[in-house]
């Protein structure tokens, strides 16, 4: 997700109100901007959602229908000594298992799953297959994107835990408190109501009805309500709002109400209660762990970071997902998506320069949003910030195959399926080391059972990279 296509409107047909399943239908007014809204303007407030969610959620919609984690942006997320996560990381390793040493090259691998529940189609009919799919993959190590629920991420461990034991994941954060005032959800209730009530995905209806009460509704509460869409809006009410009004009595109790106002409207606003998507597996031990938050609005974004004492010695692991641009979609906060990702770019290869010891090997894995042009069909993206990765000292092993395949492509199933050109933007990419193959993960279509009936798609709209690695000049 979060890539713009060559087609703004072919990424409207394959993402506009997910079928499978009933989804509150404002929660597409809420989600809508993780389609396109990665970055922000290096602060934690969102402004107010009005212009942008209009001309974002209308922009992908089908003409049918569609670092202390807590703490201030680009901080640490550990404390303590290496090798042990701080509690709000949400880190997980089960030490003392991994794959045996061996011989054989390193292999590492990076999927971006759009599991964008309400958002991208068949999000959670497609959760299990690439799940099973994952785990049956050979891999020591790999970096997941778009795992934007915390049961889908809890998922993939349980199925990966002989493969891949050892994991490293931020918890979500929604920036503060999210809750909601009463009279919040109330709006919300009342606007969708002619739209089929609270459980009808009628997006579009929603769209010209509630417009208008977004930008009334704060922060925190949109944060709450984005927490999951597949919930009703009885369970809404229970954990937004009535978990709202008990942190109020406590704070009037303590004579505090400003907390509770504070709670209450703050503007900041992340999807999916704050979820970072993003997790690293692999079978070797982590021998350190660490994290680093960049500025965001809308989507938390960050970069993972795991020392790996792996078969072919230490190697510096770092997973990612970088802020997409998106063209004409304006950016939420006035500024510029390219921008946005070129300030991250630059956090993240001066975190690499302070993880990471001079000379030592370096692999990073992920989602880029940025590439370079390949014959005969892979156009570039955003090519002049892949080439300052390139000048920093990364090698890009995507042509020691054969001719590079586009990872975001007008074929893939769920992004229409028509066309023949894409862009390459999922990369795993290496400094000492070598990259001995480089092939696709898991480019093939998917049959799923959507309300009774077979469904052709893809296991994401993106398509993953494999890279097996060596030691330089191994």
């Amino acid at each position: 997700m979060c890539a713009s296509s060559p087609s703004l409107g072919s990424v409207g047909r394959a993402r506009g109100r997910a079928p499978d399943g009933a989804v509150l239908p404002w929660m597409g007014l809420v989600l809508a901007l993780l389609v396109i809204g990665c970055g922000g303007e290096g602060t934690h407030a969102s402004p107010a959602p009005g212009a942008a969610f209009r001309d974002a959620f209308t922009a992908h919609l089908p003409p049918s229908a569609r670092p202390a984690a807590s703490g201030a942006p680009g901080a640490s997320a550990t404390s303590g000594a290496p090798g042990e996560a701080s509690a709000s990381t949400g880190a997980a390793s089960r030490s003392g298992r991994g794959a045996a040493r061996s011989r054989g090259p390193f292999r590492a691998g990076t999927f971006n799953a759009g599991l964008a529940v309400g958002i991208l189609a068949h999000a959670d009919a497609r959760a299990e297959p690439v799940v099973k799919a994952l785990a049956e993959e050979p891999l020591d190590l790999l970096c997941v994107q778009e795992f934007w629920l915390e049961e889908h991420w809890h998922q993939l461990t349980n199925a990966t835990a002989e493969r891949l034991p050892n994991t490293h994941h931020l918890a979500p954060d929604p920036g503060g408190t999210a809750l909601c005032a009463p009279e919040d959800l109330g709006r919300l209730a009342v606007c969708a109501t002619p739209c089929g009530g609270a459980r009808s995905d009628a997006a579009r209806c929603v769209l010209e009805r509630c417009m208008h009460v977004l930008p009334t509704v704060s922060g925190g509460c949109l944060s709450c309500l984005g927490r999951d869409p597949r919930r009703s809006f009885t369970e809404f009410a229970q954990s937004c709002v009535d978990g709202a009004a008990a942190a109020s009595a406590k704070a009037v109790k303590r004579g505090a109400r400003e907390v509770r106002d504070a709670r209450l409207t703050a503007q900041t606003f992340y999807g999916y209660g704050g979820s970072f998507g993003t997790g690293l597996l692999t079978s070797a031990p982590i021998t350190a762990r660490d994290a680093y938050v960049f500025p965001s609005a809308l989507a938390r974004r960050g970069v993972l970071y795991a020392r790996l004492d792996a078969p072919i010695g230490p190697v510096h692991a770092f997973c990612t997902h970088l802020t997409a641009e998106v063209g004409g979609v304006p950016h939420p906060a006035g500024g510029s998506w390219t921008a946005d990702q070129r300030r991250e770019i630059e956090a993240l290869l001066a975190y690499v320069e302070r993880k990471v010891p001079r000379g030592e090997p370096i692999v990073l894995l992920g989602d880029l949003n940025t590439g370079p042009a390949a014959a005969p069909s892979v156009s570039a993206r955003l090519p002049g910030h892949f080439q300052r990765l390139i000048a920093w000292g990364f090698v890009d092993p995507s042509g020691v195959s054969g001719p590079p395949n586009c990872t975001y492509c007008s074929d893939n199933p769920l992004s229409g399926g028509q066309g023949t050109r894409g862009s390459l933007i999922d990369h795993v990419l290496l400094r000492g080391l070598s990259g001995a193959s480089h092939r696709d993960l898991l480019r093939r279509p998917l049959d799923v059972q959507v309300r009774g009936k077979r469904v052709r798609t893809g296991f994401s709209d993106h398509y993953g990279v494999v890279v097996d690695i060596t030691p330089e000049g191994g």
